[in-house]
């Protein structure tokens, strides 16, 4: 058979199946599932599918919708209210209307706690009191806070509470006329505690110190705090990790020769870089001036900025300078109770 027969056949047979189709629809012959039945089982057989095969497509097949499922809505049960009601029935109402009556009663009696154990509302804060003067009149006095109004103080109060770093130098906790300042003791100092260091064993000499340790002193900021790998400094008694004082006097104990760069030139005029290149030199407590809290009788608190306030380059320096004019006062009040001695015979 050639090509243009096989064509032919294919033209005719597809003309066939679409007028068969055609007539079913009419007739309505199809399945219950909706899907076209065959036109007859002889034009099946003959009609194999072989011309569809040769031309690469497969037969047509014919699908229709699925059918949607109708759902009965529930019908409420109506019951006839003349019909009296069983045992069981009655005995389950009876039992609900007890646990209501108990849930309400439980209700009430929460209530009824948590009235009794409310705690009372704070009081509304006013910023208004009465002030009774020394003549019994009674003042009101409001907040100036609250009316954005500045307080005025009586004369001799000073309102600058800001330390002498922030703004200016003070004189009021200091009082130069009746300080005296006397060492404790000795002039060793104490409170040291026990110490299992020898500071006169293996003490480091000038050649000893290195570059590294001279750049680790501390001249001004904020110092790096360590309780493993710092000392302490006798003065300010601060666990540091920079650089501090050796002393070579030979009788030095613990660690009291330890003082840091900024308390040896704030409270003795001195240099650590020059205490450590200095193979004789030796800490203020073993020279007998140290001032700090545990050397001197009465502490002299932050002074530096007074000392440098009246023209002094350290603390010692102004201390040396009120234990001069001390002593020149005591020396005058001794002349004076000679003398007094002296008419009295």
């Amino acid at each position: 058979m050639s090509n243009d027969e096989g064509a032919e056949e294919n033209i005719i047979d597809d003309s066939s199946i679409k007028t068969e189709f055609l007539k079913s629809l009419d007739t309505g012959d199809s399945d219950d599932e909706g899907n076209v039945s065959d036109v007859s089982a002889s034009e099946s057989e003959d009609d194999d599918g072989s011309d569809w095969e040769e031309q690469g497509t497969s037969l047509p097949t014919y699908k229709s919708k699925p059918k949607r499922k109708v759902v009965k809505k529930a019908v409420p049960i109506k019951f006839d209210k003349g019909i009296e009601k069983s045992e069981y029935e009655n005995e389950r109402d009876k039992n609900i209307e007890e646990k209501d009556q108990l849930l309400q009663a439980l209700k009430a009696q929460w209530n009824n706690f948590k009235v009794a154990t409310a705690k009372p509302k704070p009081k509304p804060r006013t910023y208004t009191y009465n002030y009774t003067n020394e003549d019994g009149t009674v003042e009101v006095r409001r907040s100036t806070r609250s009316v954005g109004v500045t307080p005025k103080y009586a004369a001799g109060l000073d309102d600058d509470w800001r330390p002498p770093t922030q703004k200016r130098a003070r004189y009021d906790y200091f009082e130069e006329g009746t300080y005296r300042p006397v060492q404790r003791g000795d002039g060793r100092c104490g409170g040291q505690g026990r110490t299992l260091k020898d500071a006169n064993v293996d003490v480091l000499m000038p050649e000893d110190i290195t570059d590294s340790m001279l750049k680790k002193i501390h001249y001004y900021g904020k110092k790096i705090y360590n309780r493993d790998t710092g000392s302490s400094c006798h003065q300010c008694r601060q666990k540091t990790t920079d650089q501090k004082t050796i002393c070579r006097s030979g009788v030095c104990a613990g660690v009291r020769g330890q003082f840091c760069g900024t308390c040896l030139e704030n409270r003795y005029g001195e240099s650590v870089a020059e205490a450590l290149k200095d193979p004789e030199w030796s800490c203020p407590p073993c020279r007998n001036i140290c001032n700090c809290s545990f050397c001197l009788e009465t502490p002299t608190g932050i002074l530096i900025h007074i000392a440098k306030a009246k023209g002094f380059k350290s603390v010692h320096q102004y201390l040396q300078h009120l234990r001069i004019k001390w002593d020149e006062e005591k020396g005058e009040s001794q002349e004076e109770s000679e003398e007094v001695e002296e008419e009295d015979q």
